[in-house]
């Protein structure tokens, strides 16, 4: 099975944003993250996490840390695949120093 999920950010321990931005609520309660562990625990296990890689304004959606008002949908121990334009990270069972590659 396959899960993509658009995200708003994401930070380098894997932390990503999916519902609130800068603050703003974008996105209620939701069942991102049921869908992510169950492509993970599936054949073929694909959770896929998409975002772009700057903001309208050119800053970066990839962070040392999310900030505040960058609310945490989807932890880092369920993060397998990032994908940007600009490529693609594969960060299952990393933790730590060695989370991504």
């Amino acid at each position: 099975m396959v899960s993509i999920t658009q995200a708003f950010a994401i930070d380098l321990t894997g932390q990503v944003c999916v519902d609130q931005f800068g603050g703003e609520f974008y996105g209620g309660v939701s069942t991102q993250l049921g869908f992510i562990r169950g492509a993970a625990r599936s054949r073929g296990n694909k959770p896929i996490v998409c975002l772009s890689s700057t903001t309208e304004d050119g800053a970066s959606r990839i962070k040392p840390l999310l900030e505040a008002g960058d609310g945490v949908g989807i932890a880092r121990s369920d993060v397998h695949y990032v994908i940007t334009l600009y490529g693609i990270a594969y960060s299952a069972n990393r933790f730590g120093n060695e989370h991504w590659h």
